[in-house]
């Protein structure tokens, strides 16, 4: 029987930085054609500059060198990328290939303007803010009224009035943010009533005017009892007594 002898063959991997590419030397027996893959991975936030490439060239021969075109970088793999078009040149003693990578980037992200539902009382903690339509980015949106909790829905409750800033965030932690401001109807104000006294003693004959009201909402309504309401700031036919002219408004504000 032949003998079969079996020679083990070690290759190095030499790598040298010539100006603006990169040479490398390699193996001299090639198995496989000049080729070029790689992977993109794209930028996280509109205008961001987190794209990378990462690169693997397969079957050069002896020395070869690498260039880019979009980049001056004389790595074979990019990172801190902007989102365009990055074309990598491989040139061996036989073959010249190139490649073209695309880094992408989402769209901007953007917030609508918020609607906001008034607080009902002066000094009431009341009111509602609806952050507005939110496009671009990347999915899963959430929001916040103060920049650090953040949430699913978007709208925030029990909201006294004041000024807001609504932020919304995507899953890559892109961020943008919107003013507005809740309001609140002016302080619910009565004037002193006025009065027509009784004609006789224990008579009932008397009449009350509620005084000018002003502020809170509209549609007042007035009371004697602070239970019995009605349209009219007028009573009659009432006895001399101390009375409590009550008002509410719209909202159920009152005084």
């Amino acid at each position: 029987m032949g003998k079969i002898t079996l020679r083990l063959r070690t290759f190095f991997l030499i790598i040298f930085l010539l100006g603006s590419s990169l040479t490398y030397l390699t193996a001299k027996n090639k198995t496989v054609a000049l080729s070029i893959t790689g992977v993109e991975t794209p930028v996280s936030c509109f205008n961001g500059n987190n794209g990378a490439i990462d690169v693997s060239i397969l079957g050069a021969v002896e020395t070869y060198t690498v260039s880019w075109s979009g980049s001056t970088s004389t790595s074979e793999d990019l990172s801190g990328l902007l989102a365009g078009t990055y074309i990598i040149t491989v040139t061996d003693s036989e073959n010249t290939v190139s490649q073209t990578f695309l880094i992408s980037e989402p769209y901007l992200l953007t917030m609508q303007a918020a609607t906001f539902t008034p607080v009902s009382c002066n000094g009431s903690s009341d009111g509602t803010i609806t952050a507005g339509t939110v496009a671009g980015g990347n999915s899963s949106y959430q929001y916040s009224i103060d920049g650090t909790n953040f949430q699913a829905s978007n709208i925030f409750s029990g909201k006294p009035a004041a000024t807001y800033t609504i932020y919304v965030k995507d899953s890559e932690n892109c961020e943008t943010s919107k003013n507005v401001t809740v309001t609140q109807p002016d302080v619910l104000i009565m004037d002193d009533p006025t009065f027509t006294p009784v004609s006789c003693n224990g008579a009932s004959d008397g009449t009350i005017t509620a005084g000018t009201v002003s502020g809170g909402n509209t549609n007042y309504q007035y009371s004697i009892d602070g239970i019995n309401f009605q349209a009219s700031n007028i009573f009659n036919g009432k006895p001399a007594a101390a009375y409590t002219i009550t008002v509410k408004d719209s909202k159920n504000c009152s005084t």
